[in-house]
């Protein structure tokens, strides 16, 4: 069965604008990263999960802007529809937020609940110690080795952060 033509639909006003992600990020840390996992790198952090899979670049994406809003980024449209053209929207002489943060969200000390492992257990914290480019870095893993859980602390102290501000 095949669909001949186009199906009209409604579109909300709301979705005639958005932030174009990628042109901020080059803009405010004037860089072009090879993809997301290239920028997520690039902030020193590592890709979790599988390249290319929705779910996963969508929380990538999330943890990148997250990152963006802690070094200080101000979020803006930058795009916009008008008629049929997508137009580049400009910044109305606003350079930084009105509000001033006095303490980052990025900055606030969370004390690390170890996350559960596959198997239901709390996760044991260990600290890599192989020499290589991970060196001193800590994560975690099962205690017990049956379901091979693994993930990196900075990974479970960025979702700790992002529950609790909210």
């Amino acid at each position: 069965c095949s669909v001949v033509g186009f199906i009209t639909m409604f579109r909300a006003s709301h979705f005639n604008a958005w932030i174009d992600l990628r042109l901020c990020y080059r803009k405010y840390y004037k860089s072009k990263p090879q993809g997301l996992n290239g920028a997520i790198e690039e902030r020193g952090m590592m890709f979790v999960g599988r390249e290319h899979s929705g779910i996963d670049d969508a929380k990538n994406t999330a943890r990148l802007v997250f990152k963006m809003i802690c070094d200080g980024h101000c979020f803006r449209v930058t795009k916009a529809i008008q008629g049929k053209q997508v137009m580049s929207v400009k910044p109305v002489g606003v350079s930084k937020p009105s509000t001033v943060i006095s303490k980052p969200p990025c900055s606030v000390k969370t004390t690390i609940t170890p996350p559960l492992c596959k198997c239901g257990a709390a996760s044991a914290r260990k600290q890599t110690l192989n020499g290589g480019p991970q060196h001193g870095r800590y994560y975690f893993t099962c205690r017990s080795k049956s379901c091979n859980f693994y993930t990196w602390e900075s990974v479970v102290v960025e979702l700790n952060r992002s529950v609790n501000t909210g």
